[in-house]
C-alpha cells in the first residue's frame, strides 16, 4: 500500500470511506458515484513493473548523459 499512500495521500482510506477486506486484501471505495477496488499486484506484475521502471530509468539516464555531453562540447567550442 506504499504506492497508494504516495499517490492518494495517507488519509485516502478515511476520506473515501474505504473498507479493508482482510480476507482478499483489497480496498473497495467509492468516488464520484463509481466503486473502485484497490488490490495488490501479483508477483509477476511486480516483476514486469520493475523491468519497465528499469528500462525507463536507463532511457532517461542515457538521454541525460547525451545532453550533458553535448553541453560540455558546446562549452569547449565557446572557449576556443
Amino acid at each position: 500500500m506504499h504506492a497508494t499512500h504516495l499517490i492518494l495521500g495517507r488519509s485516502w482510506q478515511f476520506d473515501r470511506k474505504a473498507k479493508h477486506d482482510g480476507f482478499k486484501n483489497r480496498y473497495p471505495l467509492e468516488k464520484d458515484g463509481r466503486i473502485y477496488t484497490l488490490a495488490p499486484l501479483t508477483p509477476k506484475q511486480v516483476y514486469e513493473d520493475q523491468i519497465q521502471l528499469k528500462k525507463s530509468y536507463e532511457e532517461e539516464h542515457s538521454a541525460l548523459a547525451k545532453v550533458e555531453e553535448q553541453a560540455e562540447q558546446h562549452d569547449e567550442n565557446l572557449k576556443k
